[in-house]
């Protein structure tokens, strides 16, 4: 459930007069918006790693991550996003990626 704060972050930006304001402050970049977009995050697919291992000192672990692929996949470098994002999130450590 979203918390007051969020809410009231979101009905400011929603008023279309100071959308434009608000964004070139908070981002200090002078985008020309042009519309709106919309995503819905939600997991629909049950993904595993190839093979992850962990590497380096104890003291400074680092997550290697390799994925097997047979052919093209035009998709892949999302994947690939999508799976240093979780790997990241669970262990807190940089992520070493390779397909092969």
């Amino acid at each position: 459930m979203a918390n007051q704060y969020d809410i009231t972050i979101k009905d400011l930006f929603a008023d279309r007069k100071s959308t434009q304001e608000l964004v070139t402050f908070f981002t200090k970049s002078d985008f020309q918006l042009t519309g709106d977009l919309s995503i819905e995050f939600t997991k629909v697919e049950d993904r595993r790693t190839d093979f992850l291992l962990q590497a380096g000192d104890p003291s400074a672990p680092l997550a290697v991550h390799l994925e097997f692929q047979s052919r093209n996949d035009p998709e892949m470098s999302s994947r690939m996003l999508r799976y240093a994002a979780e790997i990241l999130k669970k262990y807190e450590w940089p992520v070493h990626q390779t397909v092969i």
